[in-house]
């Protein structure tokens, strides 16, 4: 499973920072399935096409609401998926998955974005200031 330090954002609001995205059949099967749903943490399923998929809730404890997408990004259904009930088949590009309260004000034809977190581009920046001022105060540079 590879985790992705991404901001998803919709209306502006931040939806999650941690995104789960399976790589294999075995973890797309097992979707979020002993995994706890907290805020920001979401599973975002990303097909090279999109293809009806069934989304199902087999043996989920807990709620979890959904977001499907569409090859622009933009919402095609949106909801809450109930524990052991629920069964869906989606025609979508994406899919993401998580806490029931992402999904609070996102509607059908919103759009949803999503990019690479500035915290280790801001990491590696004063990291290499500080190398730069030691270098330079260094009484061997002098």
């Amino acid at each position: 499973m590879q985790i992705e330090s991404l901001e998803i954002k919709c209306n502006g609001n931040i939806i999650a920072t941690e995104v789960m995205i399976p790589e294999t059949e075995r973890e797309k099967g097992r979707g979020m399935y002993k995994t706890k749903a907290t805020p920001g943490k979401v599973m975002m399923f990303m097909n090279l096409t999109p293809l009806p998929q069934l989304y199902d809730m087999l043996w989920m404890r807990e709620k979890l609401g959904y977001i499907a997408l569409d090859i622009n990004s933009t919402v095609l259904d949106v909801g809450v998926m109930k524990p052991w009930f629920t069964f869906k088949i989606i025609k979508c590009l994406n899919f993401i998955e998580g806490h029931p309260s992402m999904i609070q004000g996102i509607k059908k034809g919103d759009k949803v974005t999503w990019q690479e977190k500035d915290i280790d581009k801001q990491k590696i920046s004063i990291t290499s200031e500080k190398v730069q001022e030691k270098t330079t105060s260094h009484p061997a540079t002098q």
